[in-house]
């Protein structure tokens, strides 16, 4: 009895951990520029200005990666001025197993100064990961498609943190094994819309140089278990959630094994994809909380068996005979 009792517990804390816990990590960038990663804005300002001229201009008129403060800006009067924001963070600690659950980018603005517009996670590709050049001014470095919903930036709180939710096409971009790459960029600038009338919209929040409430990645993820396959032809651009079309359901998890070191994650060097479908993890654990719940009641029933039912048997055959069971006399 005592032997089957400890096996059966034995099968419950092997069987459990095949239910994944989820966790949540924050990735920063790093501190000014040379080392890892960074963060920064670059900025193109005329007077008297443009906008077209400023929105396609290829290098900037200044940028910082080393200041404490991030601004980006959408202004146009008789002068014109962009700023895009850039942030580039390790988060090769979630590891090729990570299946993320969700993300989002948090910082703490110190100004706004805002007229109806919003603000846009976007793609970033610099030419380097750890500083910025002028050149990575130019729009054809930054994404227009979303990483997340539009901000409004009249929704945003002064001097307390703010986040912004990744969608499905900004968790599938966070590279698991390497460097994710991504942007802020007024919503006028990405459409290549002026604003109307004398506005001077940026936001100023606090940088990675910054000594409290620096910005940074919030990942919630778990590592992969239940049952995956691997399938050796599937090509992949991307890693994350594969949604159905009306983005409503999950239907799988995508894992690319090897990526471009210099893609941020975004191009596939490898066909080896790891393809995880929730439905078979839901099985695979429900059979393991079956098999376990099964186990215990066993024990239930012999325990039952053994110190209630023969117990009563016993004492109502002495009850009756005035003698044990088994026959040994009174």
């Amino acid at each position: 009895m005592k032997k089957f009792i400890t096996s059966t517990l034995a099968s419950f804390f092997i069987l459990f951990p095949l239910v994944a816990s989820a966790t949540t990590t924050d990735f920063f960038s790093d501190s000014g520029h040379g080392s890892t990663t960074t963060d920064g804005y670059l900025d193109h300002y005329e007077n008297p200005g443009v906008w077209t001229s400023v929105q396609v201009a290829t290098t900037s008129t200044s940028y910082d990666t080393d200041g404490t403060s991030l601004i980006v800006t959408s202004k146009f009067f008789t002068d014109a001025e962009i700023r895009r924001i850039g942030a580039t963070i390790d988060t090769s600690a979630l590891g090729s197993s990570a299946i993320i659950d969700s993300a989002k980018y948090c910082f703490y603005p110190t100004t706004i100064n805002e007229d109806a517009d919003s603000l846009r996670v976007v793609s970033f590709s610099p030419a380097s990961y750890n500083t910025f050049a002028p050149s990575d001014y130019d729009k054809t470095n930054f994404g227009t498609s979303g990483w997340s919903a539009d901000i409004p930036t009249t929704s945003l709180t002064l001097n307390a943190t703010n986040c912004i939710d990744f969608n499905s096409t900004g968790i599938s971009n966070i590279n698991l094994i390497s460097i994710t790459s991504f942007g802020l960029r007024y919503v006028s600038d990405v459409t290549d819309t002026p604003p109307a009338g004398s506005v001077n919209n940026d936001v100023v929040m606090n940088s990675a140089d910054a000594g409290t409430h620096r910005p940074y990645l919030e990942v919630t993820y778990h590592t992969s278990g239940g049952s995956s396959s691997s399938f050796a032809s599937v090509p992949s651009t991307s890693t994350g959630a594969l949604q159905n079309s009306t983005g409503s359901l999950v239907i799988a998890h995508v894992t690319c094994e090897a990526f471009d070191s210099f893609s941020g994650g975004t191009l596939c060097s490898s066909s080896a994809v790891t393809v995880e479908i929730p439905a078979i993890r839901f099985f695979a654990n429900l059979w393991s909380y079956l098999l376990v719940s099964t186990l215990f009641l066993g024990v239930f029933i012999l325990i039952m068996y053994e110190w209630l039912v023969k117990g009563v048997w016993r004492w109502f055959w002495r009850l009756i005979t005035g003698r044990h069971p088994e026959g040994h006399g009174k």
